[in-house]
């Protein structure tokens, strides 16, 4: 029997202005299963990844999320007075976890990230891609079963996209969790199972696929 990492049941939420975000929508994401979703509006995919990671609630039906999960925001924390060691640390340090035991856990991802050479760096010096790595290192060194990731490469040029889709495949290949992704376009470099299109609240297009699709 399949195991689920994370299920919408016939949730319905309004936005401002009785503009509907998501009108009785059901999917669910099992363990090592990889979902993608797209939408026609950037702020409908923001209430989306907001809905997923508990961040708001829906008006109507549940939402179920594994109790081990990670999350990669959009946009990088306002933290940046923070150098990157203390940066990295912080979600397990905020859950009681020494600081020792928490660098046990972090520290292959900054080596393998390059991001080792600059932990002492004030995180707010960073490029936009090694904030995006330095958030996908806080999300996944906790080896969650499951990841939820916002359109965090937006704002990446081609190349930068590329390299950081290379990294992060790497350590889902070797983590395996589920995985649910949220992006602005639909043409994201990894081999998603399955694919949904937003619109107005609906699904716009369900398809299941194992190509690994091109920046274009």
């Amino acid at each position: 029997m399949s195991e689920l990492c994370f299920s919408m049941r016939n949730v319905t939420r309004w936005h401002r202005y009785g503009k509907m975000t998501a009108d009785r929508i059901s999917f669910s994401v099992e363990k090592g299963e990889s979902v993608l979703i797209t939408g026609c509006q950037g702020e409908e995919l923001k209430e989306w990844m907001d809905l997923s990671t508990g961040f708001i609630r829906p008006d109507e039906g549940s939402i179920k999320r594994a109790l081990n999960y990670g999350v990669i925001p959009e946009i990088f924390p306002k933290m940046e007075y923070m150098d990157v060691t203390d940066y990295a640390l912080l979600p397990f340090v905020m859950k009681g976890e020494s600081k020792r035991t928490a660098w046990d856990k972090v520290r292959s991802f900054l080596i393998e990230s390059g991001l080792m050479e600059k932990k002492d760096l004030k995180a707010g010096f960073l490029t936009k891609y090694e904030q995006c790595v330095l958030m996908a290192v806080m999300a996944l060194a906790g080896k969650p079963d499951f990841l939820i990731m916002g359109n965090c490469t937006r704002f990446l040029d081609t190349e930068e996209k590329m390299r950081f889709w290379k990294l992060l495949r790497i350590w889902l290949e070797e983590l395996h969790p589920a995985f649910l992704c949220f992006s602005g376009i639909d043409e994201v470099p990894y081999p998603f199972k399955k694919r949904y299109r937003l619109c107005d609240g609906h699904w716009a297009v369900e398809t299941e696929t194992d190509s690994l699709d091109k920046i274009g």
